[in-house]
């Protein structure tokens, strides 16, 4: 029996330090706390421009919230109702993978966007014309070595007070320019 129990020891020790490895390389990552979020976001001059790239991911040509996304929404609204943001105008910036056409993915991205906004909207008391969605498609690749990969299919949120990071009101443009949705 010492010897079984040893043995699973060994076992489990090998298994949390497997896991470990394969979060740090960014294959599945933890979301990240309210508290990270804050400290990301809540300019500390208040003439930079604050900004965190989220893990709030979707599956492939889906706006559908996974249940990592919404856990990673939950942090993110704590944060945006905490007194440091409460009053805040944030963007909500949607990406795509460049597996499809460019103008579906501009699509696709302004409603992963608007899939995190209403998210937010239902679940915390946020005040809708704090948050400004807009959809970039495959225009800014978190990693353009990989264009398809996962990693690209994601939700980015800025903190708009007071800086100039983007747009706010709704633009037209030729195809590729970035259109913010209300």
């Amino acid at each position: 029996m010492k010897g079984s129990s040893n043995f699973r020891t060994a076992w489990a020790i090998v298994l949390v330090a497997g896991l470990a490895a394969f979060s740090i390389h960014g294959r599945a990552a933890e979301p990240v706390s309210s508290s990270y979020i804050l400290g990301k976001l809540v300019p500390i001059t208040g003439q930079e421009d604050r900004s965190i790239d989220l893990d709030i991911k979707f599956d492939l040509e889906s706006a559908q919230l996974t249940a990592g996304a919404k856990t990673q929404l939950d942090f993110l609204g704590q944060a945006l109702v905490s007194p440091l943001l409460a009053t805040a105008q944030i963007g909500i910036y949607g990406h795509t993978d460049a597996s499809g056409t460019a103008h579906l993915n501009k699509a696709l991205s302004e409603k992963r966007a608007a899939a995190a906004k209403s998210y937010l909207l239902e679940r915390f008391a946020i005040d809708p014309e704090r948050l400004i969605t807009a959809g970039y498609g495959e225009e800014k690749l978190k990693n353009p070595a990989n264009p398809n990969g996962a990693e690209n299919r994601r939700v980015e949120v800025v903190n708009l007070t007071g800086t100039s990071s983007l747009p706010t009101t709704p633009t037209k443009g030729p195809a590729g320019d970035m259109q913010a949705i209300q």
